[in-house]
Order: structure tokens, then sequence, then C-alpha cells
């Protein structure tokens, strides 16, 4: 700290009683604030800034945003723990004799820095060099790189002994998860329970099925009617046939949205004719499929999906086509709709009950997974609050 800082926060500090300080606040020393200590290693307010930063965005999120909300401390809270375990870990991989990356790491690691250098000033390079061909390109490329990373606070070395701590802290994790087992007993038990649960509330009600088809766990058992269908969508490639067809669409004007799909229609059905020729042949749905992936648009489904009686699709005659194909391998007829051309193809029927063996694998996987993601939460919980009660942890949430 020089003279000059030292003789500000000084006569600051004389000001206080008499109603504030004469300067503002030193911004790099308020940065410079220590938030997280963990034995040798400090944390300053910075980095736990543009940690939540980081998080945020990823959420669509700024920071002012949450800063005065009641939602605020336990974001902070939240991101200063995970900042602490972050730092223990590594500790814990080093006493464990983990820190150490083999070659093949360390090429990996190679490659990720080529990776997000190649992407962040290739271009820029290269342009430097046609505009001024005295450069090195390799130099030029080294200096831009080296500014780029300065931006955010990095040098080379540092980024990499960065990318090189992510990769000890994955071991680390990767060393607890596998001491975490399943066995199929579980496994099938817990299929049994769940299936009882949800064959119970389908056969009670059969429109229970999208709400458990929205819960994200695993469907076990399924009303009639139930299927899982792929389709292929020729898009209309006039833009204005696609914009005509919506808007009557939307204002229910059905005289004037036949009239688009037709116009669409007429113009890809050279496309359609010679799709349905590859079907009527024998080839298979997935081969014709994937040689005709279109962009979809305006809130159109993926290239499959679970549909039956309950299904809502936004798609116009979507769910009546598919409901209409009632056995496995069967496809419709090609349908106009404001995107462009369908055909739906079922790939299998899903009423009753899924069998154990069908979805033992994926069942056992996400168990292991869920059993490992609570495992690390306690283990990390409680070194926390272990490194908290000895003194070799100190967090300070309250200078954020």
């Amino acid at each position: 700290m020089n003279v000059k800082r030292i003789i500000a926060l000084i006569i600051c500090l004389l000001f206080v009683f008499s109603g504030g300080c004469l300067f503002e606040v030193d911004e790099e020393l308020d940065n410079a604030q220590v938030i997280i200590k963990y034995k040798d290693t400090a944390i300053e307010k910075k980095a736990v800034i543009s940690r939540i930063e980081s998080i945020l965005s990823e959420q669509g999120a700024t920071l002012p945003d949450i800063k005065d909300t009641d939602y605020w401390s336990v974001f902070r809270d939240d991101a200063i723990h995970e900042m602490a375990v972050y730092e223990i870990a590594i500790d814990k991989a080093a006493q464990l004799g983990l820190d150490k990356l083999d070659e093949a790491t360390a090429a990996k690691i190679d490659d990720q820095i080529d990776s997000v250098a190649k992407i962040m000033v290739e271009s820029s390079v290269k342009a430097a060099v046609d505009a001024n061909p005295s450069l090195d390109y390799d130099e030029e490329f080294a200096r831009q790189f080296e500014q780029y990373l300065s931006s955010y606070g990095y040098t080379a070395a540092s980024f990499r002994h960065e990318i090189e701590r992510e990769h000890i802290f994955n071991k680390l994790k990767d060393y607890y998860s596998a001491q975490i087992t399943v066995s199929d007993e579980d496994v099938r038990s817990d299929y049994e329970s769940n299936l009882e649960l949800q064959k119970g509330n389908i056969e009670n009600n059969a429109e229970m099925i999208e709400l458990q088809l929205q819960f994200g766990t695993k469907t076990l058992f399924y009303p009639e009617g139930y299927k899982f269908v792929k389709h292929i969508l020729i898009r209309f490639e006039d833009d204005d046939i696609i914009s005509d067809a919506y808007e009557a669409y939307v204002s229910d004007d059905t005289a004037l949205y036949r009239q688009a799909v037709s116009r669409g229609m007429d113009a890809v059905r050279p496309k359609l004719d010679a799709i349905m020729e590859r079907l009527d042949s024998g080839e298979s749905f997935d081969s014709v499929m994937n040689d005709n992936i279109d962009i979809i648009y305006l809130g159109a489904s993926e290239d499959s999906m679970v549909i039956g009686p309950y299904s809502t699709v936004d798609i116009p005659d979507y769910k009546e086509t598919a409901l209409a194909l009632t056995r496995e391998g069967q496809y419709s007829q090609p349908f106009g709709t404001y995107l462009g051309a369908y055909i739906i193809y079922c790939e299998s029927l899903l009423e009753g009950e899924v069998p154990f063996e069908d979805i033992r694998e994926e069942l056992h996987n996400t168990m292991l997974q869920q059993r490992q993601a609570e495992n690390w939460t306690q283990m990390s919980k409680e070194w926390v609050e272990t490194a908290l009660a000895d003194g070799t942890l100190k967090m300070y949430a309250d200078k954020l």
C-alpha cells in the first residue's frame, strides 16, 4: 500500500465522527477485501463478485437484479460456500495424492487452451496479419491471447493453473463418486414402489400422466393410447408462406390458413414424394429422418415426443395424426402446417407398465448419480463445518 493511500485512510478515519469521510471509497481497496480465507489461501471480493456474476449470467440475470432482494443473502452465501468447498477440495486432493496430472491430462489441457485461444482471437490475428504481412503470425497470436486473458485478470500461466485446478477438483469428485454403489435390489425396489404409485395415480385419473411427464421423473406406467413418435419436418422454403399461414392460424382464419398451407405443400411436393418413395421401399425412418433434419421454428417440438390422448400439442393436426397410428413402424402421409410438411412415425406403443429390464440400466444410473450428488453435498458441508470450527476457514459474507 503506498503512502498516499495510507494518508487518505487516516484522514478518512479522522472525519468519521464529524459526519463522514471526505474521500470516496477506494475501489481497488474495496475489491481487495478478503471474503474467504482457507489456510494460506485468500479469496478477495473481486474474485467472489466475478464468480457470482458468472453464475447469474448463466441464469440470464445480473448482480443489480438481485442485490437488493430477499434472495441476495441466500445466493451470496451459497456462492461463498461453493468457493470455500472448492479450496478445501483442492487441499483434500493434495492430501490424497490426487493433485498430480498425467501426460494425457496435460495434453487435454493444452487442447482446451488452444481451443479457447482459437475461438477468441484467431480471426482477429488473421485480420492483423493480413493488414500487416510483416507481423509474425505465432507472435501476434500469443500477444493477442495474452491481451485477452489479461482483460479477465489472467496471465497465460495463471489461466493454465486455474484449468489444472479444475481437473484436480474433478479427480477428487470422481474419487469419492467411485466409492458409492447401487445394488440391483435397490433399483428393483425403487422401480416397484414408483410403479405402484404411478399406476395408482393414473388408474384413478388418466390425465395425471401429463403431470407425471412434466415432473421429469421416469414414467413407468402409461394409460391407453400413449406412444413414442418421431417426425420428419420439411419446412416451407418461402418465409412469406410461413408468415401468412401462421398469422391466419393464430387469427382463426381457416380459409386463409388452408390456402397458405396448400401453397407451401405444392412447393415442397417433390421433396415429399422422394421421401415417401424411400419409406415405402422399406428404408428405415431414422435414416430418412437424419437426411432431412430441419431447423425448428415458432416453438415446434423436437423431432420426437411421447404423445397420447391427453397430450397438448400446438402444431395443427399433429396430435390427431399421431393418435391415428396404431402399430409400431407405421408412418403417416405428409400433412401441412404453418411450419411446413410433417410425416410422423410410430416408434413404439407405451400403454401399460414399462418392463423392469427395459429400464433397469437407466434407473440404476439415475439412482447412482443421485446418491453420488447427495454424498458430495453432505461431505462437503461437513468439510466446511469442520474447517470453520477449527479456524482454518473464515468467511466474511457481510463484506459483499
